[in-house]
């Protein structure tokens, strides 16, 4: 599956349209789903593994959490999650495509949807109330009622989208549960589907309920938002507010749903949900997410994107350096920048994350890394002058020790 540059160009544009809609509390998270890192504490603690430099020892004596001041501008407060894995593989993968026999199975049971092909690589199916679109590193598949809906939702973006401005879905849907079917009736209809798929999940996941009435208060906003913004730039006469959606006057219980976000495992361990950009190149390295909006009419959407197959063991080391080298490696990574930004280690994961290592934009070495989240003073607000704080990754090597980036 060999991916073209055009190709790569269309899907690096998904992947910034899917950031801006992808779209729970952290407190609904732990309803759902225990931590990864707490149910491997309990079984796997200092007191019962005897550390021998393996792979598995070491991860049975990783800390739930690290507190550590190495000075005024690097503090680290962090949860660490790490699977209960006794190797970590460097595995030759390439971004996959969806078997469509298997999607068409999924979202098109007994039905007979009009095949497309336009662009190499891509098929579309459509039967006039739903369509899906098929390539290498991604799939999309929306129905009418989902059209109806974007309009109010599209802004917002899960508790994990760290590079997006926007506002998080649990800062504002904050029903626990919907009428229709219970929270964890929705999360295992939904991995369901995602095994029909072929796509292995993590047990932890986000999701969030998203009632009627808020839909309605938040395109009611959003349409006297868009109005005020034409205002303000003197826009006469004013354009429809909704142009380009298929907005909805009134929404009932009926337009209820669930969004669940997964996280994706290769070998039990989370493949990273970030994209980046390397530095040596024009391109960008994708994480892995899949996103799935179901109501009581079934799946309303589905969206995945980066999601590799596997290809082959490239290099199989005999053990990994543990959290407090790789932040140690982060701050001497921090004190080369000339910065007097107070960064703050907020959460450390144990992750596969891509690197590219030939010209092939499909192809990638999923390495395992240290992923540190880092919150850092960006400067200050115009509008109200109070800090403006951003989040960024920063991707320390598990096995060289070095930098990702």
């Amino acid at each position: 599956m060999k991916k073209s540059k055009k190709s790569y160009i269309i899907f690096s544009a998904f992947l910034l349209a899917l950031s801006s809609t992808a779209c729970t509390s952290k407190e609904s998270v732990k309803n759902v789903e225990q931590n990864v890192i707490e149910t491997n504490n309990s079984e796997n603690t200092a007191d019962n593994i005897q550390e021998d430099g393996t792979i598995k020892s070491l991860v049975g004596n990783i800390p739930s959490h690290i507190n550590k001041v190495f000075d005024d501008n690097y503090v680290v407060d962090a949860d660490v999650h790490v699977p209960s894995i006794s190797k970590a593989d460097i595995l030759s993968a390439e971004y996959m495509c969806l078997e469509e026999q298997a999607l068409l199975a999924a979202f098109y049971a007994e039905k007979t949807p009009a095949k497309e092909t336009g662009v190499v690589g891509i098929t579309s199916y459509k039967d006039g109330t739903s369509n899906l679109t098929v390539a290498d590193g991604y799939t999309i598949y929306r129905t009418n009622d989902f059209e109806a809906i974007r309009f109010p939702i599209e802004n917002f973006t899960s508790e994990n989208e760290i590079f997006s401005s926007g506002r998080k879905f649990g800062e504002v849907y904050k029903q626990d549960e919907l009428s229709f079917m219970t929270k964890e009736e929705a999360v295992r209809t939904a991995r369901d589907i995602l095994k029909q798929l072929s796509i292995e999940t993590a047990e932890e996941v986000e999701v969030y309920a998203i009632d009627f009435a808020t839909l309605q208060q938040q395109q009611d906003e959003r349409i006297q938002n868009e109005i005020a913004i034409q205002e303000r730039m003197e826009v006469s006469p004013i354009q429809d507010p909704t142009d380009g959606y298929q907005a909805k006057e009134t929404f009932t219980q009926e337009d209820e749903f669930y969004i669940i976000y997964f996280t994706i495992l290769q070998d039990q361990i989370p493949v990273t949900k970030n994209s980046y950009n390397i530095l040596d190149g024009d391109r960008t390295l994708s994480g892995s997410t899949a996103r799935l909006l179901l109501s009581a009419k079934g799946v309303v959407a589905f969206e995945e994107t980066g999601i590799c197959q596997t290809t082959g063991v490239a290099e199989s080391p005999d053990t990994i350096i543990s959290p407090e080298q790789a932040i140690e490696n982060a701050y001497e990574i921090q004190n080369s920048i000339l910065s007097t930004d107070k960064v703050t280690v907020d959460k450390i994961d144990f992750e596969y994350v891509p690197v590219a290592y030939n010209e092939n934009y499909n192809e990638v070495k999923l390495t395992p890394a240290w992923s540190l989240t880092v919150t850092y003073n960006s400067g200050i607000s115009e509008k109200d002058g109070e800090e403006v704080m951003t989040t960024r990754m920063i991707y320390i090597n598990a096995v060289t020790g070095e930098e990702i980036k």
